[in-house]
């Protein structure tokens, strides 16, 4: 009989036996340096992962009608920085070239 193992290759079903008795390594542990360089990206993100989490948490836990207050205050900063931005374009003022 023909099977499917967990990694997707078909083989009879003898084989297939004969895989499952023998322990599999996945993984390899690397050198010294990637264990620092693994701890150093983990202490870095693992706190941030948290507070972005977090502010996730709060924001969910917020009335619709603020929300939506939030989001068109954002939405008119930005729309005003955008304007803002559009008339400097160089070094003269794009306004001041149009005069």
């Amino acid at each position: 009989a023909v099977v499917s193992t967990q990694s997707g290759h078909y083989g009879r079903e003898e084989d297939s036996e004969e895989m499952e008795d023998k322990p599999e390594v996945w993984y390899h542990e690397g050198t010294g340096a990637l264990k620092r360089a693994r701890f150093f990206i983990a202490e870095y993100s693992v706190p941030r992962a948290k507070k972005r989490l977090q502010l996730a948490r709060e924001w969910q836990s917020k009335p619709a009608t603020m929300k939506h207050s939030e989001k068109q205050d954002i939405h008119k900063f930005v729309h005003t920085l955008n304007n803002e931005c559009s008339q400097i374009g160089d070094t003269p003022a794009v306004m001041a070239t149009l005069r």
